[in-house]
């Protein structure tokens, strides 16, 4: 029960910081509860793999060269599913700035030793505009989703 408790007030005065942040930088929410779980829903259990994705949170502090390229070759996938906090709880929502999504694979073939490419912009295409999510799509087929977003 404290281990809770302590989990709560943690989450308060980081959802408090959180707002903090917003107000300061003028930020406007993109996304709501709804539309980050029908997201999640739809790559966990509806694309034909699993994308890979870079997340950017409210409070975290990055470097522009931080940042995933999605250049080369990506031939692992993202964890969308219980083994990734991020999307646990309605909570985790609240703190995403942005998440950009690249829905392509590359598979490796052993008879052609070379790669096969899986794209799935279409079908990730199809779920932001089911969803109404709004999204632009950056170089290398990268998809930016903003929970939120200046002005």
């Amino acid at each position: 029960m404290i281990e809770n408790q302590n989990f709560d007030e943690q989450e308060r005065i980081a959802k408090l910081k959180a707002k903090d942040v917003i107000n300061q930088r003028g930020l406007t929410s993109y996304m709501n509860n709804t539309k980050w779980r029908n997201l999640v829903e739809a790559m966990n259990t509806k694309m034909p793999f699993k994308p890979f994705y870079d997340i950017k949170y409210l409070l975290e502090e990055r470097d522009e060269g931080s940042y995933y390229s999605f250049e080369g070759i990506i031939n692992y996938t993202g964890d969308w599913g219980d083994g990734c906090y991020y999307f646990k709880t309605d909570a985790e929502f609240f703190h995403i700035e942005w998440i950009r999504i690249h829905p392509i694979l590359h598979v490796y073939n052993r008879q052609n030793l070379s790669y096969d490419v899986i794209d799935a912009c279409d079908e990730l295409e199809y779920f932001l505009n089911k969803y109404k999510i709004h999204y632009e799509i950056e170089k290398n087929n990268t998809y930016l989703i903003y929970g939120y977003k200046a002005g």
